[in-house]
């Protein structure tokens, strides 16, 4: 008598072949290599020249951000030192510093806040490239030449770098102009000196429009060396253009945002108190 079929059998060569196929497609683990056998590791030329031209400018903007950040700290705590000594020529100081060359916390604490921030995103930023390059470091032990991932990623981040930095550049020369016409105004209506803070925003325009032109001519100098290397664009043309427009789209909802709380919380209780003092709106009248 034949035994009725089961139509739960198990096909084994069918299963085989599936997971010789899923093997196949999964990438290979990569075994955790020493320091001595990454560091051991001889990268292409124009791929170590990318690195190291990336950890120069890391390290230059975190010189520059760590000196504003240690001078707007140094100024902060000035001004909180509880007294103030009277040198010979009769001038109060602190520090040696006279006491209206010391601007208001107020203005300080942004600036170190700013700086502050920039210096924890340029950390971030290192901490990723060390450990994309030990990445690639392992797939070259393992003999997989393949364009490394952070190449890609950094030239997609040269091109939508361009963007950021005209826009940051424009709003830095924009508010700068702004503050720096305030404190004249101020300096004639309360007769302050105001000497500190508008050296200090003198510098700020100067190495932003320095760092500004500089990084522009830099940009471009590494996006060529990645295509001429690469025999190609790396990122293609259409790509590209998104990514900038995304990049521009993405600026100008922050910098309209920005404007809005400007208004919001510097213009308006400014307006308020003028009136309450039954003043004119315009500092000048």
């Amino acid at each position: 008598m034949d035994l009725p079929k089961s139509s739960n059998h198990i096909n084994f060569g069918q299963s085989s072949a599936i997971d010789t196929q899923i093997n196949q497609t999964q990438p290979p683990l990569k075994p955790n290599f020493t320091k001595q056998e990454l560091n051991n590791v001889e990268l292409p030329s124009w791929i170590a020249k990318e690195i190291r031209a990336e950890k120069y400018r890391i390290f230059f903007l975190t010189l520059f951000s760590g000196i504003l950040f240690a001078i707007s700290l140094f100024f902060i705590l000035a001004y909180f030192i509880p007294n103030s000594i009277v040198n010979l020529d009769g001038e109060q100081t602190k520090w040696n510093i006279p006491v209206d060359w010391i601007p208001h916390p107020s203005f300080m604490i942004i600036t170190a806040l700013f700086f502050l921030f920039i210096l924890v995103l340029i950390s971030i930023n290192y901490f990723h490239l060390i450990t994309a390059v030990k990445s690639y470091k392992g797939d070259l032990l393992m003999h997989q030449q393949t364009l490394p991932q952070f190449i890609k990623k950094e030239y997609r981040a040269l091109i939508t770098r361009i963007v950021y930095l005209n826009w940051l550049g424009g709003t830095i020369y924009l508010v700068s102009g702004i503050i720096i016409g305030v404190f004249f105004i101020l300096k004639t209506t309360m007769h302050k000196p105001y000497h500190t803070e508008l050296i200090i925003m003198y510098v700020i325009l100067g190495a932003t429009a320095f760092i500004h032109l500089y990084s522009l001519i830099s940009i471009k100098y590494r996006k060529g060396n990645l295509s001429a290397n690469y025999n190609g664009d790396i990122v293609p043309t259409e790509e590209a253009h998104q990514l900038a427009k995304s990049a521009n789209k993405k600026c100008l909802i922050v910098f309209l945002v920005f404007l809005v709380i400007v208004f919001i919380f510097i213009f308006i209780p400014y307006a308020i108190i003028r009136k309450r003092e039954n003043r004119s709106i315009n500092p000048i009248k």
